[in-house]
């Protein structure tokens, strides 16, 4: 909270440590009330081994210094809980590029995309079209990103993701060990998404 600039704190479910939900609540309770930022929950449990229920979201949310979350389950059937527990009191995101259409029909207000990092203008319009209340756009462009997003989670992310930005020109593919370039088989897969997504043409090879 102290470094010029930080505004606000993105803040992933405690790994490892597997915390009953009780627990959780309270961890995101002390982070809002002493870390001096407001808090966006970010609820992954495909990454972090546990996640938060629904009933829990409600209980942080009540903090003021809570403004938001990204979901990234990709579950709607937590989406709709959690909107039914926290109404619009509690910004939601996506954090699933597979899911995040669904989610804005169920309230989202945007996302926390790893497409976005290639392809920001398609999910910028994407959420766009669905605060317009234009779905059938919505629904052109979130069956458009399908393919890509596949092959950008091939791997662990962000594995893919370094190389598809390689591919364009934007970087090395040097990761951070354990990281390391994947697969010829995921090489091929996300040349022939980029191409398809329009962002990679023969001559950029």
């Amino acid at each position: 909270a102290e470094i010029a600039g930080v505004n606000g704190a993105l803040v992933v479910v405690p790994y490892y440590n597997k915390p009953s939900q009780a627990g959780l609540v309270r961890h995101y309770q002390a982070i809002a009330e002493e870390g001096g930022l407001p808090v966006v929950v970010y609820n992954v449990p495909g990454r972090a081994a546990v996640g938060l229920t629904a009933e829990s979201i409600a209980l942080i949310a009540e903090h003021p210094n809570v403004l938001a979350i990204k979901e990234a389950t990709g579950d709607m059937i937590l989406a709709t809980r959690i909107r039914e527990l926290c109404g619009r009191n509690l910004t939601v995101l996506s954090g699933d590029d597979f899911t995040t259409m669904p989610a804005l029909s169920l309230g989202a207000k945007g996302c926390i995309s790893v497409l976005s990092n290639l392809d920001p203008g398609t999910m910028s319009e994407m959420c766009a079209a669905a605060s317009a209340n234009a779905w059938d756009r919505a629904l052109q462009l979130h069956m458009f990103i399908q393919p890509l997003c596949r092959a950008l989670f091939a791997d662990a992310n962000p594995v893919p993701l370094k190389m598809a930005a390689a591919m364009l020109g934007w970087c090395t593919e040097e990761m951070r060990p354990p990281l390391y370039p994947s697969s010829e088989d995921v090489r091929t897969r996300l040349r022939i998404a980029l191409r398809t997504h329009g962002l990679l043409k023969s001559e950029d090879e």
